[in-house]
């Protein structure tokens, strides 16, 4: 966790888009993981890349949402 604290937050991540809310252990796990992956090969290319894979993965919760309240 130390590694990760040493870079600024953002809005999203490559653990975010990468996998889904954690369900266990194993999965905090894997997103430190991918945290840290992204943190070793930063870049802007990437950061735009993360960004543009946001999009689809928001709009998809964004709806499933909905489709729970109202259907």
């Amino acid at each position: 966790y130390q590694t990760r604290h040493c870079v600024r937050p953002g809005i999203t991540g490559l653990a975010q888009i990468s996998q889904g809310c954690d369900a266990n252990i194993s999965d905090v796990v894997r997103k430190v993981a991918l945290d840290l992956t992204y943190i070793e090969s930063a870049s802007f290319a990437q950061d735009i890349s993360i960004l543009f894979l946001t999009i689809p993965y928001v709009t998809q919760e964004v709806f499933e949402a909905i489709s729970r309240r109202f259907f």
